[in-house]
């Protein structure tokens, strides 16, 4: 089973404001304010989990949307 540890935007695509509305229609809450780099916009949803053993992948789902997915080793 795989959780979403966070949630990445495009900078070029996706606004904050647009970012927030579609985690709020997603009913994902960010549990820090926006890390912004270069060329993204990171909401983070749960905090990563160094004491079990996990993987982290990025799945892109289009539209500028990349999730990070923790996953069981």
């Amino acid at each position: 089973m795989s959780k979403i540890q966070a949630v990445i935007f495009n900078k070029l695509i996706w606004s904050n404001k647009e970012a927030q509305l579609w985690l709020n229609q997603h009913k994902l809450k960010p549990i820090k304010s926006v890390h912004i780099t270069k060329n993204y916009r990171r909401y983070r949803i749960i905090e990563p989990n160094y004491k079990y053993k996990y993987n982290y992948i990025t799945h892109d789902i289009g539209n500028g949307i990349k999730l990070i997915l923790e996953v069981k080793k």
